[in-house]
């Protein structure tokens, strides 16, 4: 790893002379995103703060230009403030016996820009730009030190970190206040003691750091306590050697490598919660994480047996809490508690997921899954706008078969254990959707073919010989429609329904083209066609359940549907397509649309 960081270092010290500007972006953003956030997880802060300026000076220079003259001039308005404040400290710290030294250090430019940026600070507070650090002989001089300074000068408000008795994960001690110093600008102050402040600069590197202060001793036993054993000889939760076997472990079960380096990003660089067990085991935790996350972190058996949790001893919901830092967490447990569904999705750690995960794998719970997982199809095909497929069984089992599982209740079982994900699903629907597999059902009965048109339908008026009748799909006409027929060039006598908005179009230029058509005898309701409606209606939740109530028989009647929702969210179009034998059937069909409350209109 000192060798990887190593080689990197230099790589970006020489990024300038790169001549290929796409390789030197794509080094310079892995640097951001990976090398400088892994050099903070090791507490190498002094690598880690150049990685990140000089990243950011390849890859924003007019944003890096701006905020270190920003800073300059800011270090200069302010270092007679601090020079003073730095004067009066030392003064203070001698009169009431407390032997300490004060160093001034200016922040890098990368991390003034995100604290601008972020709204953390901005140019009328100042204080990101600088600090003060004071270096005592011990912890308890430290907090010394901070009631000397409280005293004499006025705090922040909320500005004060304890770090020195509860560490950072990367072993980082020290104590973070803000106070008014001279001229009454804001100057933030971190307290350490000496020992500390080689590891507070180069963490898991701190016994190879050449510094003027030479604590062998006290570095080897606070780095123990994070980075290598206790005084067991065991390695802790929070040690370097189990931070790289969870590593491992995210390798092993990461689908690809863009895979385990978005956990490493988005949960692994970022474990910057500590909370602790009653019995004060320390837990490291991402932001946002929840009990859940808490009892997986602890063990897999504390997780599937969770039922409750206390925090500071007050009761909290498992899915809904985050838990903050020094949180004091209390998992409750009961032998017949089993995890929930929801807690896949509620949870922040891949651990707790794949805990989940495995837990629903087991046979013993596949019709749960099956109707869990049923929601979940529902759910996407509600997003791509064929909600009213999940009725279509055929349809389910061609998506199934492409997913090589036996049929859709062995797809929706695996979608209820996360062994498909709603991603894939979506892609495969959408395939399988494209390739018109859900239309094969029945496409005997539609009249959408010349041949049954030929046998079904007949000329009023005068038709030239070998024109051949084709049903139109824009407006479905079925028997009991009054028709008309546009005789085009190609010997197609195309079958409109009179009345037909995309056939008075045309009839106003080529109105000599339009034959009177109409039913052969004797075809009543003998066979089913196509048709469709279109309904204006109010978005609400049960809106597709009643309209699926509409059809007597929704699997038989309705084989295609599409939503169109407004952009204001409250109204929506749907195009239903069904199957129907006569114009009875569809008048009725409409009345019982017209009945829905949240339906508006509807016509053909």
């Amino acid at each position: 790893m000192m060798v990887k960081m190593g080689d990197r270092l230099h790589n970006m010290r020489t990024l300038r002379h790169h001549k290929n500007p796409d390789s030197k972006k794509r080094i310079a953003q892995e640097t951001q995103d990976i090398f400088a956030p892994i050099a903070a997880r090791l507490g190498v802060y002094v690598i880690k703060r150049e990685f990140e300026d000089l990243a950011f000076e390849a890859l924003d220079p007019e944003a890096y230009e701006q905020t270190e003259t920003s800073r300059k001039e800011l270090v200069r308005e302010r270092s007679g403030s601090i020079k003073a404040t730095m004067a009066v400290l030392k003064d203070i710290f001698r009169d009431n016996g407390i032997d300490a030294e004060i160093e001034y250090f200016e922040s890098n430019v990368y991390r003034i820009y995100e604290q601008w940026k972020s709204g953390q600070g901005d140019r009328d507070n100042e204080s990101v730009v600088d600090h003060i650090r004071i270096v005592t002989e011990d912890d308890r001089a430290c907090y010394d030190a901070l009631r000397v300074v409280h005293k004499n000068f006025a705090q922040v408000a909320n500005t004060l970190r304890d770090f020195l008795g509860t560490a950072k994960s990367n072993g980082y001690r020290a104590l973070h206040t803000s106070i008014y110093g001279s001229e009454q600008r804001i100057i933030a102050v971190h307290i350490c003691p000496k020992h500390q402040v080689v590891i507070n600069d180069n963490g898991f590197f701190a016994p190879y750091a050449t510094t003027k202060y030479t604590c062998a001793d006290e570095i080897g036993k606070s780095l123990s306590q994070f980075y290598g054993q206790d005084d067991n000889g065991e390695c802790g939760a929070g040690s370097l050697k189990a931070w790289f076997q969870t590593l491992a472990d995210e390798i092993k079960n990461s689908n690809s490598t863009i895979d385990f380096v978005n956990k490493l990003k988005d949960e692994q660089l970022c474990r910057d919660i500590t909370a602790f067990t009653p019995n004060r085991d320390r837990i490291d935790l991402p932001p946002g994480s929840t009990p859940i996350d808490f009892a997986y972190a602890l063990h897999t058996r504390l997780g599937d047996s969770a039922c409750g949790c206390l925090i500071n001893g007050r009761k909290v919901d498992l899915m809904n809490y985050h838990i903050v830092s020094n949180d004091i967490v209390s998992i409750q447990t009961s032998k017949t508690a089993a995890p929930k569904h929801e807690w896949y999705y509620a949870c922040k750690t891949d651990l707790a997921r794949r805990s989940i995960k495995a837990w629903f794998g087991k046979s013993i719970n596949r019709e749960s899954n099956v109707k869990a997982g049923k929601i979940v199809a529902s759910e996407v095909l509600k997003s791509i706008g064929l909600s009213l497929l999940i009725y279509d069984t055929d349809f389910m089992n061609e998506v199934a078969k492409s997913l090589q599982k036996s049929d859709a209740d062995d797809l929706y079982a695996a979608l209820g254990c996360w062994q498909v994900s709603k991603e894939i699903l979506t892609r495969h629907i959408i395939l399988e959707y494209r390739q018109g597999l859900f239309t094969k059902r029945k496409e005997s009965a539609l009249l959408d073919g010349s041949a049954k048109a030929e046998n079904l339908i007949q000329a009023v008026s005068g038709i030239p010989k070998g024109y051949r009748m084709v049903l139109m799909k824009c407006c479905m006409a079925i028997p009991g429609d009054k028709i008309i027929g546009y005789l085009a060039n190609n010997g197609e006598a195309r079958v409109h329904r009179d009345g037909c908005q995309v056939a008075q179009n045309m009839k106003k230029n080529d109105s000599n083209l339009f034959v009177d058509l109409d039913w052969r005898q004797g075809i009543g309701n003998t066979v089913k066609s196509k048709s469709m409606f279109y309904v204006e209606c109010e978005v609400s939740e049960h809106l597709l359940g009643n309209i699926i109530s509409c059809f007597d028989d929704n699997e038989e009647h309705i084989y295609e549907y599409h939503y169109c929702e407004a952009d204001n969210g409250k109204t929506a179009q749907l195009r239903i397509y069904f199957m129907a034998s006569s114009r009875e059937e569809i008048t009725a069909f409409k009345d019982k649309l017209l009945k829905v409350p949240e339906v508006k209109s509807v016509h053909r």
